[in-house]
């Protein structure tokens, strides 16, 4: 079963994963995120935020619409 509101890509879990690990460093970030997710008729945009430095990142792999 699956319970996530979206499902990553490759390339849109390799974003996530980086923008993670640098905040953990920079930031002193314990793992906490906030994304935010857009439907449109085509696809679901995605960007991930640093609720310290509030520094944002899209995630959309546009390729997978």
């Amino acid at each position: 079963m699956n319970l996530s509101l979206h499902n990553f890509s490759e390339k849109e879990y390799k974003k996530d994963t980086k923008f993670r690990k640098k905040h953990y460093k920079k930031c002193n970030n314990p793992n906490r995120f906030i994304y935010e997710l857009i439907g449109s008729g085509i696809g679901t945009s995605i960007k991930i935020k640093c609720p310290i430095c509030k520094k944002e990142k899209d995630l959309t792999d546009i390729d997978n619409w």
